[in-house]
Protein backbone atom coordinates (compact mmCIF):
# COMPACT_ATOMS: atom_id res chain seq x y z
CA UNK A 1 0.00 0.00 0.00
CA UNK A 2 1.15 3.21 -0.98
CA UNK A 3 2.09 5.91 1.93
CA UNK A 4 -0.21 9.38 2.02
CA UNK A 5 2.05 11.59 0.45
CA UNK A 6 3.25 9.07 -2.54
CA UNK A 7 -0.59 8.83 -3.68
CA UNK A 8 -0.66 13.29 -3.48
CA UNK A 9 2.81 12.93 -4.86
CA UNK A 10 1.82 10.74 -8.38
CA UNK A 11 -1.70 12.93 -8.05
CA UNK A 12 0.52 15.77 -8.53
CA UNK A 13 2.88 14.67 -10.45
CA UNK A 14 0.11 13.47 -13.42
CA UNK A 15 -0.80 17.51 -13.53
CA UNK A 16 2.23 17.81 -14.33
CA UNK A 17 2.84 21.42 -12.53
CA UNK A 18 6.16 21.12 -10.89
CA UNK A 19 9.32 19.56 -11.23
CA UNK A 20 10.13 16.59 -9.97
CA UNK A 21 12.70 17.45 -7.79
CA UNK A 22 10.69 19.90 -5.93
CA UNK A 23 7.59 17.45 -5.42
CA UNK A 24 10.07 15.33 -3.74
CA UNK A 25 11.55 17.83 -1.71
CA UNK A 26 8.22 18.62 -0.06
CA UNK A 27 7.32 15.19 -0.01
CA UNK A 28 9.90 14.28 1.99
CA UNK A 29 9.80 17.81 4.30
CA UNK A 30 6.01 17.18 4.84
CA UNK A 31 6.97 13.70 7.04
CA UNK A 32 3.92 11.98 5.71
CA UNK A 33 1.35 14.84 6.71
CA UNK A 34 -0.88 15.43 3.97
CA UNK A 35 -2.31 18.69 5.28
CA UNK A 36 1.47 19.44 5.53
CA UNK A 37 2.67 18.50 1.94
CA UNK A 38 -0.57 20.69 0.46
CA UNK A 39 0.79 23.58 2.19
CA UNK A 40 4.00 23.18 0.75
CA UNK A 41 2.33 22.50 -2.26
CA UNK A 42 0.27 25.94 -2.59
CA UNK A 43 3.09 28.02 -1.08
CA UNK A 44 5.63 26.52 -3.68
CA UNK A 45 3.46 27.57 -6.40
CA UNK A 46 2.13 26.23 -9.63
CA UNK A 47 -0.96 24.31 -7.73
CA UNK A 48 -3.91 26.04 -6.68
CA UNK A 49 -5.43 25.30 -3.12
CA UNK A 50 -8.78 23.78 -4.83
CA UNK A 51 -6.63 21.59 -6.49
CA UNK A 52 -4.22 20.06 -4.01
CA UNK A 53 -7.09 19.90 -1.31
CA UNK A 54 -9.36 17.96 -3.89
CA UNK A 55 -6.88 15.43 -4.80
CA UNK A 56 -6.22 15.09 -0.66
CA UNK A 57 -9.83 14.77 -0.67
CA UNK A 58 -10.02 11.98 -3.12
CA UNK A 59 -7.08 10.27 -1.77
CA UNK A 60 -9.10 10.55 1.98
CA UNK A 61 -12.25 9.52 0.40
CA UNK A 62 -13.38 13.28 1.93
CA UNK A 63 -15.22 16.14 0.66
CA UNK A 64 -12.29 19.11 0.73
CA UNK A 65 -13.87 22.54 1.38
CA UNK A 66 -11.88 25.88 1.09
CA UNK A 67 -13.92 27.69 4.07
CA UNK A 68 -15.73 30.64 3.47
CA UNK A 69 -17.30 32.14 6.31
CA UNK A 70 -20.58 32.19 4.60
CA UNK A 71 -20.93 28.55 5.29
CA UNK A 72 -19.65 28.49 8.96
CA UNK A 73 -22.44 28.93 11.29
CA UNK A 74 -21.08 31.32 13.85
CA UNK A 75 -23.56 29.89 16.35
CA UNK A 76 -22.40 26.70 16.11
CA UNK A 77 -18.75 27.26 16.62
CA UNK A 78 -19.73 29.46 19.78
CA UNK A 79 -21.13 26.21 21.11
CA UNK A 80 -17.17 24.69 21.33
CA UNK A 81 -14.65 25.16 23.82
CA UNK A 82 -12.03 27.66 21.50
CA UNK A 83 -9.17 25.59 23.33
CA UNK A 84 -10.84 22.19 21.99
CA UNK A 85 -10.87 23.11 18.71
CA UNK A 86 -7.56 24.49 18.41
CA UNK A 87 -6.08 21.81 20.00
CA UNK A 88 -7.67 19.09 17.54
CA UNK A 89 -7.02 21.37 14.58
CA UNK A 90 -10.83 21.57 13.48
CA UNK A 91 -13.95 23.92 13.47
CA UNK A 92 -17.84 23.21 12.78
CA UNK A 93 -19.26 24.27 9.85
CA UNK A 94 -22.67 23.44 9.81
CA UNK A 95 -25.66 20.89 11.68
CA UNK A 96 -28.41 19.41 9.82
CA UNK A 97 -30.81 17.74 11.49
CA UNK A 98 -28.56 15.44 13.99
CA UNK A 99 -25.13 16.05 12.52
CA UNK A 100 -22.83 18.31 12.75
CA UNK A 101 -20.29 18.56 10.12
CA UNK A 102 -16.68 19.93 11.23
CA UNK A 103 -13.48 20.52 9.35
CA UNK A 104 -10.31 19.19 10.09
CA UNK A 105 -6.82 19.08 8.37
CA UNK A 106 -6.72 15.50 10.35
CA UNK A 107 -9.83 13.47 9.84
CA UNK A 108 -9.00 10.40 10.45
CA UNK A 109 -7.20 11.57 14.12
CA UNK A 110 -8.40 9.10 17.14
CA UNK A 111 -8.72 12.19 19.89
CA UNK A 112 -10.93 13.98 17.61
CA UNK A 113 -13.28 11.31 17.38
CA UNK A 114 -13.23 10.74 20.70
CA UNK A 115 -13.94 13.98 21.63
CA UNK A 116 -16.57 14.45 19.01
CA UNK A 117 -18.08 11.36 20.47
CA UNK A 118 -18.44 13.06 24.11
CA UNK A 119 -21.32 14.91 22.36
CA UNK A 120 -23.89 12.03 22.85
CA UNK A 121 -26.66 12.68 21.85
CA UNK A 122 -24.78 14.25 17.86
CA UNK A 123 -23.44 12.84 15.28
CA UNK A 124 -20.63 14.08 13.72
CA UNK A 125 -19.12 14.22 9.70
CA UNK A 126 -15.87 15.20 8.82
CA UNK A 127 -14.64 16.62 5.78
CA UNK A 128 -11.01 18.11 5.13
CA UNK A 129 -9.62 21.56 4.63
CA UNK A 130 -6.54 23.11 5.57
CA UNK A 131 -4.93 23.75 9.20
CA UNK A 132 -4.14 27.71 7.77
CA UNK A 133 -8.00 28.04 7.11
CA UNK A 134 -9.03 26.58 9.93
CA UNK A 135 -6.78 28.34 12.21
CA UNK A 136 -7.98 31.63 10.73
CA UNK A 137 -11.66 30.69 10.82
CA UNK A 138 -11.33 29.97 14.43
CA UNK A 139 -9.24 33.44 15.69
CA UNK A 140 -12.41 35.42 13.47
CA UNK A 141 -14.60 33.16 15.18
CA UNK A 142 -13.25 32.88 18.76
CA UNK A 143 -11.64 36.61 19.02
CA UNK A 144 -14.31 37.76 21.87
CA UNK A 145 -14.08 34.83 23.26
CA UNK A 146 -10.43 34.45 23.77
CA UNK A 147 -9.80 37.77 24.85
CA UNK A 148 -13.02 37.73 27.35
CA UNK A 149 -13.10 33.96 29.10
CA UNK A 150 -10.03 33.32 29.02
CA UNK A 151 -7.60 36.39 28.79
CA UNK A 152 -10.28 37.48 31.91
CA UNK A 153 -9.25 33.61 33.88
CA UNK A 154 -12.86 32.11 33.31
CA UNK A 155 -12.39 29.66 36.10
CA UNK A 156 -15.82 27.24 34.99
CA UNK A 157 -13.72 25.84 32.17
CA UNK A 158 -11.08 23.64 32.55
CA UNK A 159 -8.11 24.44 29.85
CA UNK A 160 -7.20 21.81 27.91
CA UNK A 161 -3.42 21.05 27.80
CA UNK A 162 -0.47 18.97 27.06
CA UNK A 163 0.35 18.53 30.66
CA UNK A 164 -3.51 17.61 32.13
CA UNK A 165 -5.44 14.76 30.52
CA UNK A 166 -8.86 15.50 31.31
CA UNK A 167 -11.18 12.23 32.17
CA UNK A 168 -14.33 11.63 30.39
CA UNK A 169 -16.30 12.97 33.12
CA UNK A 170 -14.38 16.69 32.77
CA UNK A 171 -14.69 16.95 29.29
CA UNK A 172 -18.38 15.93 29.27
CA UNK A 173 -18.84 18.83 31.72
CA UNK A 174 -16.83 20.73 30.08
CA UNK A 175 -18.65 20.68 26.50
CA UNK A 176 -22.03 20.71 28.35
CA UNK A 177 -21.59 24.05 29.38
CA UNK A 178 -21.31 24.90 25.91
CA UNK A 179 -23.95 22.84 24.71
CA UNK A 180 -26.69 23.57 26.93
Amino acid sequence: MLLLNERILASVKALKKMPDNKLLMYADRANQSANAFGLLLIQGGGISREEIGKIIGDIYDLSYIALDSNIISHRLVRKFPPELCYKHNFIPIYKLDNCITVASCDPFNEALARTLSMFSEQSFSVIFSFSDEIRSHLAAKFKDRMDTRFHAGFASIPKLSDKRVLSEFDLKKTLGLYLS
